[in-house]
């Protein structure tokens, strides 16, 4: 009595892969508001932006310790649940974000609630429900999984501006909020897990023999300083991306429309870099990007207040922003295998965050001692020279 169980798992596994798609669209789009709704926040509640950008760095650093533990919670717990409550706890914390009345909320819903959500529960747990439900075939379904992070920053980025100036920015985190709970809670009737999957063993983990012999090769601590060093560079001017275009010249509006923009490049960049290593191997596939990522940076430089010059840099940062993070799980996969790269590649992002962490402080630093971000670029771009020499002399383990 079951003919049609096969053709009915096939259309329910997709089903999965859209319902999916929409939290973390809807989660990616989540953490985006809050660069765009910065100074609107700060000019309502009397709260500098330097304090604001605070709670980004709590955001960015818990997020690097969420890329420890998450792969261990899936493991023991099961990529359903922990997709499902990572954001029921995310779109309750958008939600409650419209109601601040206080600063320490804004550390607590955004620093630590979306920090802890965002990477671990769409990177993790909900790559590895999708892998379990294609498993012939991933590539695909992984790739539409993982395209919600860019095309939802692009098109909230490119409402939001809109939506604030029309009604403000509480009744934006109220909207996007609703419709975020109400796609989880659709979620939770039709997202499950097929029988008999299992997790992948020592996917989660970080403290096997193999992996204790990894991380002290020296190709694997060179990576770690390169991401480390990499996060100070890119997240940290997106997350700021709203006072930076205002001491431009751009208007906040136009500024949340070059946003969405810079999503496009993002996902233009990520896109392209396949096929960049297998022509040029990842040595100078990383020295490109970065070389691309100092480039943007001296435009910045030399062009500070030209509109020429902030399209030019918002364009090359979006297609050096994330390309190495294919490359570097690629090269990470290849070089170890499978069976640890997930416990590999949390300690790595875990670098990652943290430089992101410092740097957003650094960063807002800096406009405190100086009045400008000026001096974050010439710090950034001197960063990515060091990155483009550490991407050519690394050497994988014979």
């Amino acid at each position: 009595m079951k003919v049609n169980t096969r053709s009915e798992r096939r259309v329910g596994r997709w089903l999965i892969l859209g319902l999916s798609f929409a939290m973390f669209f809807m989660c990616s789009g989540g953490v985006t508001l809050f660069p765009i709704s910065l100074l609107p926040i700060s000019r309502e509640m009397g709260w500098s932006t330097s304090t604001l950008s605070q709670a980004m760095s709590v955001f960015m650093l818990f997020t690097g310790i969420s890329m420890l533990t998450s792969g261990k919670m899936t493991d023991k717990y099961g990529p359903r649940l922990i997709s499902l409550l990572g954001h029921a706890i995310a779109s309750i914390s958008t939600l409650l974000i419209s109601f601040i009345t206080e600063v320490w909320q804004v550390y607590l819903l955004y620093g630590v609630l979306l920090g802890i959500t965002w990477q671990g529960t769409n990177v993790v747990a909900l790559t590895t429900l999708i892998s379990e439900w294609f498993a012939e075939r991933r590539s695909l379904p992984l790739s539409i999984l993982h395209s919600a992070r860019p095309l939802g920053w692009f098109c909230m980025a490119s409402v939001a501006g809109s939506l604030i100036w029309s009604y403000g920015w509480r009744p934006m985190w109220l909207l996007t909020g609703l419709i975020y709970i109400l796609i989880v809670i659709v979620s939770a009737f039709f997202i499950n897990e097929p029988e008999g999957s299992t997790s992948i063993p020592g996917s989660g983990g970080f403290g096997g023999p193999s992996t204790k012999a990894a991380v002290k090769t020296s190709f694997f601590i060179t990576l770690g300083w390169l991401l480390f060093l990499c996060g100070i560079t890119d997240l940290p001017f997106s997350q700021l991306w709203m006072p930076i275009s205002v001491e431009w010249g751009v208007s906040e509006v136009v500024a949340s429309h070059w946003f969405g923009f810079l999503a496009l490049a993002v996902f233009t960049g990520t896109i392209v870099t396949g096929p960049l290593q297998r022509r040029l191997g990842y040595n100078i596939s990383l020295s490109a990007i970065y070389t691309i990522r100092f480039f943007s940076l001296i435009t910045a430089l030399l062009s500070i207040k030209s509109i020429l010059g902030y399209y030019i840099f918002t364009v090359l940062l979006g297609i050096s922003f994330f390309g190495m993070v294919p490359l570097s799980s690629a090269w990470v996969g290849e070089v170890f295998g499978e069976k640890i790269m997930g416990g590999l590649l949390g300690l790595l992002h875990f670098a990652h965050f943290v430089g992101t962490s410092l740097g957003i402080y650094f960063f807002s630093l800096i406009n405190d001692i100086y009045g400008t971000y000026y001096p974050a670029f010439l710090l950034s771009s001197l960063i990515s020279i060091v990155k483009v020499i550490l991407s050519y002399m690394i050497k994988p383990p014979a």
